[in-house]
């Protein structure tokens, strides 16, 4: 049944934006249509999730019901098109079609072993997406939840993206969908980029080529099949960008509204994001005022972006607001001695996080570029700063606009570089990408010799390595000049690779049924790409739906039991992990954990275990931010790196015994932290959290089930006796 439920929210929620988008506001079919019929599903699934989830209803029947509402909601509006939109319908072209096909490829190259294979460790998801889904599902309703040994501040992050992951969690009645939960906005990012594109006036073919150079980007591309929000944001980005585009062309309050929720949803998914929306909700205001209409107008208009802009992310910031008066907690501010928001650190902390890189660090920005660009692709891309899209039938205005995206895509590196800390992580900049689309689809109409190069550099991107033919004896590294950013030494389409994963996640000693799997996407990805070119983007995005939709079927009624499939290949918990499993028992167990960063596996299969921090100290119920409110009664209570330890600096045995108790904890897991993520107690030289200790000074209480006797380095396991 959770095949049905999946399909009747999804498909309800699509008829729902369609709804809204032509008999709410008027859009008739063409692009422009399904990105605001996009962005209203969105936002209603976004408003649905946050309003259930607040009451303690998040739940499939709620969520039906409120899917039927949007349905009927939709059903009652009466506006009419007064202007045609884009067309739908795209000219056959034979580069067009390679390159969607590659496109396609790439994705389901990449998609299909991220829907089979467990999460990845190196991802953000287990450490705190999809757990914060996980449990917000199990438990019907929105909290914060704790995360001491991982990102300290993450339960205080914009959570739009983990609340997606735990309706399709819901729905499906587990992880399968939430684990490739983004792939949808890798489409919507793709489809609003080509928007732009042929709003600028570039041909159907040339934008479409252009915009598969954007969805098969390597970081985003990789990013999109993982259970991070970063290819949410790029979506809600790019939409904004094309309908701010729509609205200075003469569009009305409907572009705008879009344009606002859409840049409220891209808000509402990720903390940095704080960085990026403002300017671009600034640069729609001067849109605004700069345009020909009476003043009341603008001013009504202007109310309008802000008020849309707030809807669908304005809830994580009034909960942060009611639980520590600080909307952006923790981030700390001070002017002038004054302190306007008081946080846990200031932004002189984030020079001690691994991920940290000092702006004059110009050789790890070449490698960022270089990452995010490709070498092979990066000077068409810096051919484009230079003018070389120009051409005497590009009007003026469009010229003008073309121009704007290029500062606009500069300026938001520029933010990502000088702004955010976290200058390893260039996936903080993927939407510079896209904005880039518009002014190389001009480029590709200089020729038809241009437009062909162009899909064979997509070609050569897709199937080989970023270093190729370049020297490759620096790997993993690939051209690095400083070793922080790596480039990817391997191609997006990698069917060897990905057929040895799928192979031995599956536990079958062949090779070729999987080659011979992986070979029939791509045959697969060029009917569809075919179908998409002869009739619709529309009919080409419903066939790759179709396709995926059936695969995913497919893999969850083949392999979506299986306990193979539970858990990563990570040498220092693979064992671990492994007994939590054996010793769960079928309808799972509750459990208490340490030092790990990583509880979304404890979990187990069918995320039936019900995994908890509990405290050390006589304070059960809190939260950091109690802990640090409570440091903070004196004066402002600020800790100098990212990660603070105020809940773990005063220890109490007896009070920990407590909490156990009180949470009716039956497991206890003890793994070994990294003292460089914070202050956890270390107990001794193995770096293991105090809880050990206390465990092993209370055999009567502590059946040492896995670890002790093994000496496994890395990971503890405690049987805890029944609680009279």
């Amino acid at each position: 049944m959770h095949v049905v439920w999946t399909i009747l929210l999804c498909g309800g929620l699509a008829l729902a934006g369609d709804l809204g988008a032509r008999r709410g506001l008027g859009f008739d079919r063409g692009t422009p249509r399904l990105l605001a019929a996009s962005i209203l599903a969105w936002t209603w699934a976004t408003l649905g999730l946050q309003l259930l989830g607040a009451t303690g209803h998040l739940a499939i029947g709620p969520l039906l019901g409120w899917v039927g509402l949007g349905v009927g909601a939709g059903c009652l509006g009466r506006s009419k098109s007064t202007a045609r939109d884009i067309e739908a319908r795209v000219p056959w072209s034979p580069g067009a079609t390679i390159a969607v096909g590659l496109a396609i490829w790439a994705a389901l190259a990449v998609g299909m072993p991220s829907l089979i294979l467990p999460p990845k460790v190196v991802s953000d998801g287990p450490i705190y997406h999809l757990l914060f889904a996980a449990k917000w599902w199990k438990a019907g309703r929105i909290f914060p939840v704790p995360t001491p040994f991982g990102e300290t501040a993450a339960p205080y992050f914009p959570a739009g993206g983990d609340l997606w992951f735990a309706g399709l969690m819901a729905g499906w009645g587990g992880d399968r969908l939430a684990r490739v939960g983004q792939s949808p906005f890798l489409l919507l990012a793709a489809t609003s980029a080509y928007s732009t594109a042929r709003r600028l006036g570039a041909s159907a073919a040339s934008s479409t080529v252009a915009a598969c150079w954007l969805a098969t980007c390597l970081p985003l591309l990789l990013f999109s099949f993982e259970a991070n929000v970063d290819t949410m944001f790029v979506a809600g980005y790019l939409v904004a960008v094309d309908m701010a585009f729509g609205y200075g062309r003469g569009g009305g309050g409907r572009e705008l509204s879009i344009a606002a929720l859409a840049s409220g949803l891209a808000l509402g998914t990720k903390a940095t994001s704080i960085v990026f929306i403002p300017p671009l909700v600034g640069a729609i205001g001067i849109i605004i005022l700069a345009g020909r209409r009476p003043f009341s107008i603008k001013l009504f208009h202007l109310g309008l972006l802000i008020a849309l802009t707030l809807v669908p992310c304005g809830y994580w910031f009034a909960r942060n607001y009611l639980l520590t008066r600080n909307p952006l907690y923790p981030m700390h501010l001070a002017v002038g001695g004054h302190v306007v928001l008081a946080g846990w650190f200031e932004t002189s902390a984030m020079r001690f996080s691994q991920f940290y890189i000092p702006i004059r660090e110009w050789r790890a920005f070449l490698d960022v570029l270089l990452s995010v660009f490709d070498p092979r692709l990066l000077p068409v891309y810096l051919a484009l700063t230079l003018g070389a899209w120009r051409s005497p039938r590009i009007s003026r205005a469009d010229r003008r606009v073309a121009w704007t995206l290029i500062l606009a895509a500069a300026a938001n590196v520029a933010l990502y570089w000088v702004l955010i800390p976290y200058r390893t992580q260039q996936r903080f900049m993927l939407q510079a990408v896209g904005l880039l689309v518009g002014p190389l689809a001009l480029l590709l109409d200089r020729g038809r010799w241009v437009r062909g190069a162009a899909v064979g550099l997509l070609a050569m991107h897709v199937l080989t390595s970023q270093v190729w033919p370049l020297d490759n004896s620096a790997a993993p590294t690939g051209l690095s000049f400083t070793g922080r950013v790596a480039i990817g030494t391997r191609p997006a389409i990698n069917l060897p690779q990905s057929a040895v994963e799928l192979r031995r996640a599956l536990g079958d000693p062949r090779l070729w049924p999987y080659q011979l799997i992986l070979i029939g996407e791509g045959l697969g990805a060029f009917v569809v790409a075919g179908l998409w070119s002869r009739r619709s983007a529309v009919a080409g995005i419903a066939g790759a739906s179709v396709v995926v939709g059936l695969a995913a079927w497919a893999v969850n009624a083949s392999v979506g039991g299986s306990a193979r499939l539970t858990y990563p290949d990570f040498r220092m918990f693979n064992r671990g992990w492994s007994e939590v499993e054996a010793r769960s028992g079928p309808s799972g167990t509750r459990i208490a954990y340490a030092g790990t960063n990583l509880p979304y596996y404890l979990m187990g299969r069918g995320l039936r275990n019900d995994v908890r921090l509990v405290n050390i100290d006589r304070h059960r119920g809190w939260l950091l931010h109690d802990y640090h409110l409570d440091a903070s009664k004196v004066a402002p209570a600020l800790w100098p790196t990212p990660r603070p330890g105020w809940d773990r600096i005063h220890p109490d045995e007896a009070a920990w015994l407590d909490n156990l108790r009180a949470e009716g904890i039956r497991m206890l897991v003890v793994a070994r932290a990294n003292p460089d993520d914070g202050p956890f107690n270390l107990a001794d030289a193995e770096s293991f959290p105090v809880e050990r200790v206390w465990a092993d000074a209370h055999p009567e209480r502590f059946i040492p089930l896995y670890g002790v006797a093994e000496n496994d380095p890395d990971m503890k396991i405690y049987g805890v006796r029944p609680w009279r």
